[in-house]
């Protein structure tokens, strides 16, 4: 199994790697032929059919369709996670993460407020809460102080040495009116970031670096 199903190479070589368990459990179910992107997901919807009370495959499989944008799919499946295994603070999360792009914050919100209670020192949760409370285009969405609590400690947790952390928080400065912290933390995010590998993420946060200039804060679209 290869990473074609994803849309990006480096993005589909992480998840392998980060669920060779469960690829591992995956040889020996047989689908029909077909291109290979294609074949891995209905060789982990095979798979998914035969282990239906296994938590771990679905939300396997969850992050597989994920990470190729099929949000309510993905959701599905984040949702038998959770309900197979109520503590899985991973399968909450990235259910957020879906309920989000799919319009509905409110249950994001809750999603991401059960992960941080099961793992409460997650990085992953503690951003996914922080950027929608900095950034969401609906004001009764946003919470700048919470926000900025949130990604704080997110960035603690990784000894502030993740670009993508650092977006987060320097958002969540701007949305706390905190305009001076957040050029020097998304200045500080944009020096840690690979300038090839993330080069259209490097353009992004010097556009949102413009607005916090501007004493504007950044909001998602």
């Amino acid at each position: 199994i290869n990473a074609a199903v994803f849309p990006h190479d480096e993005a589909g070589q992480k998840w392998l790697a980060a669920h060779r368990e469960v690829v591992n459990r995956l040889n020996g179910v047989r689908v029909r032929d077909g291109d290979t992107g294609t074949n891995m997901l209905l060789t982990m919807r095979a798979a998914v059919a035969v282990h239906e009370e296994d938590a771990t495959m679905r939300a396997a499989l969850g992050e597989a369709l994920l990470t190729g944008g099929q949000w309510q799919s993905a959701a599905d499946q984040f949702t038998l996670a959770a309900q197979l295994q109520p503590d899985h603070a991973k399968a909450h999360q990235l259910l957020g993460i879906c309920l989000a792009r799919l319009g509905r914050t409110s249950e994001a919100i809750a999603s991401y407020r059960r992960a941080i209670e099961l793992a409460p020192d997650e990085p992953a949760a503690l951003n996914s809460l922080a950027w929608l409370y900095a950034t969401h285009a609906e004001a009764r969405h946003r919470h700048g102080a919470e926000a900025v609590r949130l990604a704080h400690r997110a960035c603690e947790l990784t000894d502030f040495g993740d670009a993508s952390l650092l977006d987060t928080l320097a958002a969540a400065h701007a949305e706390a009116g905190q305009f001076d912290q957040a050029v020097q933390t998304i200045t500080r995010a944009s020096e840690l970031a690979d300038p090839v590998a993330d080069r259209g993420f490097i353009q992004r946060m010097r556009d949102r670096q413009t607005l916090y200039e501007q004493g504007r804060a950044y909001r998602s679209p």
